[in-house]
Order: structure tokens, then C-alpha cells, then sequence
């Protein structure tokens, strides 16, 4: 008799993890859905401004399954920065640094820091303007001043060559 109502208490036990861990998984998206329609009109914008800045100036053919698959990439890509930021967030929250929203909220919002430096360098090319203004060599710039090897291997993390350091493979 004994072994029965352990079973069935460890049977009970281990149903109520998923469905509690599934409980906190949809009020974090429930909170995070307007930054999440933000980053989703973000890409949006992209997809338009990019397939304008394509098709217009240099005259490539408009090919759908190329388009769809980069925009769904970077959704994806998005919304697992997303899902690290509240990971991080809900595993930081007991020791009372950062809220899974804070974290949440700064990992979208490099999302959308990338976003922006894209459609403004589409709208750009659009409209003929050479001098442009890049986040992405802002933060670069603010690195190398502080530590230019460091500032070296963050620009060709992002921009995925390599650095004058590195040696390639067969050296």
C-alpha cells in the first residue's frame, strides 16, 4: 500500500512542474507582447524598405523564398533574445538585481537598436544620402577607444571577418 501512494504523490508532484513552469512562460509573454509587436513591426519595416532598396536601386529580382526565410530569421533570431532575456531574468529575479522584464527589455532592445540601423540605411540608399549615421559603428567606435583589440574582434564578430590576430586554418 505504501509503494502506491508514493507513486501516485510523485506522479502528482511531477505533473505540477510543466503546468507551473508553463504558467510563468505565458504571463512573461503576456507582459512582453507589446515589445514583441514592436520588434514584429520593426522586421516589417525592414522586409519593405529592404525589398524597395533591392528592387529599385540595384535592379535585383524580387525572389519571395529568399525575402521570407531572412525576415523569419531574424524573428526567430529576435524572439530567442527574447527568451535568453527572460531565462536570465527569472534565474537573476531571487537575487534581486533585475527583473525577467528588465532583461527581457534590453535584449529586445538590441534587436531593435538593429533593426533601426537597417531601415535607416535602406531609407538611405533610397534616397541617395551617402553620410549616414550606424549605431552598430557608434558602439564599435566606443569600444576601440576603450580597448582597440577588443573594439577589433566586436567588428569582426559583427561583421563575420577575421582580425588581423587570428590565423586562418592550414597555417
Amino acid at each position: 500500500m505504501e509503494h502506491i501512494t508514493r507513486t501516485a504523490g510523485g506522479t502528482l508532484a511531477m505533473a505540477a512542474v510543466p503546468s507551473t513552469f508553463y504558467a510563468e512562460v505565458t504571463t512573461a509573454v503576456y507582459e512582453l507582447r507589446w515589445m514583441m509587436l514592436a520588434v514584429a513591426a520593426l522586421v516589417a519595416v525592414d522586409f519593405v524598405s529592404g525589398l524597395a532598396a533591392s528592387v529599385r536601386l540595384r535592379g535585383e529580382d524580387f525572389r519571395f523564398s529568399r525575402a521570407g526565410r531572412r525576415t523569419a530569421g531574424k524573428l526567430l533570431e529576435y524572439f530567442g533574445y527574447l527568451l535568453i532575456g527572460v531565462a536570465m531574468g527569472k534565474g537573476l529575479e531571487p537575487l534581486g538585481a533585475f527583473t525577467y522584464l528588465q532583461l527581457s527589455a534590453v535584449c529586445l532592445g538590441f534587436a531593435a537598436l538593429w533593426e533601426v540601423d537597417s531601415i535607416t540605411g535602406h531609407i538611405c540608399d533610397l534616397h541617395g544620402i551617402r553620410a549616414r549615421f550606424s549605431i552598430k559603428k557608434l558602439l564599435i567606435a566606443l569600444i576601440k577607444k576603450r580597448d582597440r583589440d577588443v573594439g577589433e574582434a566586436v567588428e569582426a564578430a559583427i561583421d563575420g571577418k577575421e582580425t588581423k590576430n587570428e590565423t586562418k586554418k592550414g597555417e
